[in-house]
């Protein structure tokens, strides 16, 4: 079994919730206009810098 670094997390998601997840997060990043799309990679990019730093 991949460790994916989420088995302490107890909201850490199964693999169909993950695949569901992403593939809903996919489908509005696609209706986002160009603007949007840099904020939400601005968000990320803090996000998970504070997760790794």
């Amino acid at each position: 079994m991949a460790n994916t670094g989420d088995m302490h997390r107890p909201d850490a998601l199964d693999c169909q919730e993950r695949k569901a997840t992403y593939e809903g997060l996919i489908q509005v990043y696609c209706r986002l206009d160009e603007g949007e799309k840099e904020y939400l990679k601005e968000i990320l990019k803090d996000v998970t810098s504070e997760r790794h730093p």
